[in-house]
């Protein structure tokens, strides 16, 4: 959704979930660059200025019309009559593919709002499920969530935001420590962007040549694959003095060592949200004391590198476009460190790698990814991807087909099985299937859910004589319990299951009935149940309702 490319004229896909009223602004310019306490005053770019991209908000309270932005980026909205914070989405297209992209941002004070990929990513970061998408679609049922989203967190987001990006070999020394209300300059006409805007640049080559995608990038964040060091420097941090911070201060926190103590950064999102307790450590534990807790983590004492490890870069060739039916092809991939180089298919319909030599399985794109995880020296190299056409065996090219596959959103256990809507442009039939299986599963086009969590479906089309096969579409999505159903108790139903308690407890109360005190109150009941308490152990069979209506009796007894 998100890989985006360098040329974008940006035509408008107005979300049909912003159906928002009040003033805003776009067109024209903005040359006095103020801002009044009521005003945003944004900029929407990916290296580019997007321009006649559409700006939409949804916001704790109140409502806002949706604005265009202007030539250079910018746009104006009036949030005089909203309750803040809001999420931002603005949504374009993309000129070269004609794709429909959107980026978020969240807008937690008036003034500047920036959104970019940055922001995207921050907001990911944020996120409960790792997706901003979700952020803005769910926004009705995560109030809570992102009234939550305070300073130290979204702090923690973009440090976290910042060192995924250095992990990708693009430099963040030049991004100010507020990346959403920072005000930049994007390239616009024969205007060059700033530093900010060049970061964004480094972004779109990265994922083009990668062959991947922003949400790509997230999902990595989201998977907390800790098992390389990170730290907020991109340095070693002092194991030694990370031992002894550990010794006196954390190792009470997590019994174990735990991977995610490798990660700086996620150690002090884990003292901002008092995750097991350490938020006793927030005046303890500074940045550079992460950086060294994180270091001795993932080396210990006996290894730890004296330096910064060394860098390596991996030299692969494409094979180039081939033909079903050939032979194998024989991959050639090395690293500048003459560490093993893996190589791996990003399109298992189309192809297939095994120690480096590569099937072809169907028509289409084949895309391949060499990568080189690092070591105790090197650091982990920048990975290689290529993308080439596999034709038919008899030498035709065939036609590619994209999938549209529309997200159901968040769904609720206990409800009528979904119906799931994908096609693709071929006109040939898609293939939906689940991929946690647990929390639900796909017949056909319906959906059935199984149990709370997060479900992810596949859209999958094999092509045929005339289509390649398509690329594969996921969407996932939060699966929540229903609220608790309190039963309408009924004192006359009631009144007939007591005819089998009256020997439970004793002597008989005033009124001839052997109730014992409190018992009107059905967790009460519940407990002398569960307690076998007066051998009332024997009806734990009741049920909810039957409880319910026993209490209602015993305070109405007279009924």
């Amino acid at each position: 959704m998100k890989n985006f490319r360098q040329h974008i004229t940006l035509g408008l896909a107005v979300t049909a979930a912003a159906t928002l009223v009040a003033c805003g602004g776009g067109g024209g310019s903005d040359p006095s660059g103020t801002t009044t306490p009521s005003v945003i005053n944004g900029m929407a770019a990916t290296g580019l200025a997007i321009d006649n991209g559409q700006v939409s908000l949804k916001c704790l309270s109140g409502q806002v019309n949706p604005v265009s932005t202007r030539s250079d980026g910018t746009f104006t909205m009036d949030v005089s009559q909203v309750t803040l914070p809001c999420v931002a989405r603005v949504d374009f297209k993309d000129r070269s593919t004609g794709a429909d992209k959107r980026l978020h941002s969240l807008a937690r004070a008036a003034g500047t709002l920036n959104i970019t990929q940055l922001t995207d990513m921050v907001v990911a970061n944020l996120s409960s499920t790792g997706v901003a998408d979700d952020v803005f679609d769910q926004f009705e049922s995560k109030h809570a969530e992102v009234e939550g989203y305070d300073d130290d967190r979204v702090q923690t987001a973009t440090e976290r935001t910042k060192t995924h990006l250095e992990s990708k070999g693009i430099s963040t020394a030049s991004l100010p420590a507020d990346v959403i209300a920072t005000r930049f300059s994007a390239k616009h006409d024969a205007q060059d962007g700033d530093a900010y805007d060049h970061v964004l640049d480094d972004i779109e080559a990265t994922i083009e040549a990668e062959h991947h995608s922003l949400d790509d990038w997230e999902q990595e964040m989201h998977d907390g694959d800790e098992s390389d060091l990170s730290t907020t420097t991109g340095q070693v941090g002092d194991p030694s003095a990370g031992k002894a911070a550990w010794d006196s201060s954390c190792s009470s926190c997590h019994g174990a060592r735990l991977s995610d103590a490798k990660n700086a950064a996620k150690i002090l999102e884990a003292i901002r949200e008092n995750e097991g307790g350490m938020g006793s450590l927030a005046g303890t534990v500074s940045q550079t004391m992460a950086n060294n807790i994180a270091t001795y983590m993932m080396y210990g004492l006996s290894s730890t590198p004296t330096s910064a490890l060394t860098s390596q870069t991996i030299s692969f060739t494409s094979p180039g476009n081939q033909t079903l039916g050939v032979a194998p092809v024989a991959l050639s991939a090395n690293a500048t460190s003459g560490l093993p180089v893996t190589i791996a298919s990003t399109t298992p319909v189309v192809c297939s790698v095994s120690s480096n030599t590569l099937t072809l399985l169907a028509a289409g794109n084949c895309g391949l990814t060499a990568s080189q995880a690092g070591n105790t020296t090197y650091s982990a190299a920048p990975s290689v991807s290529y993308s080439f056409a596999v034709a038919s065996a008899t030498g035709v090219v065939l036609a590619s087909q994209t999938i549209s596959f529309a997200n159901p959103g968040a769904q609720t256990l206990g409800l009528t099985p979904v119906t799931l809507v994908a096609s693709a442009d071929s006109g040939l039939s898609v293939s939906l299937s689940s991929s946690t299986p647990r929390v639900c599963s796909v017949s056909g086009s319906t959906l059935t859910l199984v149990t709370a969590g997060t479900c992810t479906v596949n859209a999958n089309q094999a092509g045929n004589s005339v289509y390649t096969a398509a690329a594969t579409v996921s969407r996932s999505f939060s699966v929540t319990s229903p609220a608790p159903v309190t039963p309408v108790a009924s004192a006359t139903s009631g009144k007939t299951l007591y005819a089998n308690c009256t020997g439970c407890h004793g002597a008989a109360a005033s009124g001839g009935l052997n109730v014992l005190a409190g018992a009107n109150s059905a967790s009460t009941i519940q407990g002398a149940i569960s307690s076998n308490m007066g051998g009332m152990g024997m009806f734990s069979n009741l049920t909810t309702q039957n409880i319910a209506d026993l209490a209602a009796y015993l305070a109405t007894p007279t009924i």
